[in-house]
């Protein structure tokens, strides 16, 4: 059990991520519990990755804090809300979330001594987050645009976005799902380039310096 909490355990926070898609896949909109469950999926990502990325005590109680506030909000909105507000809040707690995981992990990675195997599987966890945390800002836009976001349907579900942000990160662009909006479509060539130039930069450097002295190491050098 200890080695599981040991620092940069990114092979699990790589699991954890990918758990939570094929949660999204499984859950789709059949209810609140189901949403909720996803989202505290999210928040558990977020817990682990600052826990083995050691972060200074402060940010984690802050996180914590965040989380618990968070989790409350998107349970008990449902009460007091619509659905469409009720969704849009989920999906702006998502963002929150995924973000923050994003940002702990590549804080992480720069402070690397030497790149190994676990900063390979970071930058990987990075790359997965970007897709999940445009799915969610495509989520949330829709919503504030009433369901206007693809131009082949007027309902769209969560898996509908997270499937259109993955084959728009990757390029594959299959076409069967498209933004009807200028700011949706805008955004998805972010998405695009930001996929592309990550993989053959980002992730291009990391696997080509494997085993050599990691930045910070370099520069205290």
């Amino acid at each position: 059990m200890g080695v599981l909490f040991d620092r940069d355990r990114y092979g699990v926070v790589l699991f954890l991520i990918l758990s939570s898609i094929v949660l999204t896949a499984l859950a789709g909109d059949v209810g609140i519990g189901a949403r909720l469950a996803w989202t505290s999926l999210l928040a558990v990502s977020l817990v682990f990755t600052l826990w083995t990325s050691r972060a200074p005590a402060p940010v984690f109680l802050v996180a914590l804090v965040l989380i618990a506030v968070s989790l409350g909000a998107s349970a008990g909105s449902r009460l007091f809300v619509e659905e469409p507000a009720h969704r849009g809040l989920g999906y702006g707690i998502a963002s929150l979330l995924v973000g923050a995981t994003a940002v702990v992990v590549a804080r992480r990675l720069v402070e690397h001594p030497t790149v190994n195997a676990a900063t390979i599987a970071g930058a990987v966890c990075v790359y997965l987050l970007l897709g999940e945390l445009f799915a969610m800002i495509f989520g949330l836009l829709s919503t504030l645009e009433s369901g206007r976001f693809f131009a082949s349907t007027s309902n769209p579900t969560t898996v509908d976005y997270v499937y259109f942000s993955y084959s728009t990160l990757s390029t594959v662009g299959y076409g069967d799902l498209v933004a009807k909006t200028g700011l949706g479509r805008m955004l998805a060539v972010c998405e695009a380039l930001m996929g592309q130039v990550y993989l053959v930069t980002v992730i291009a450097v990391i696997v080509g310096n494997l085993g050599r002295p990691g930045r910070r190491r370099t520069q205290q050098e």
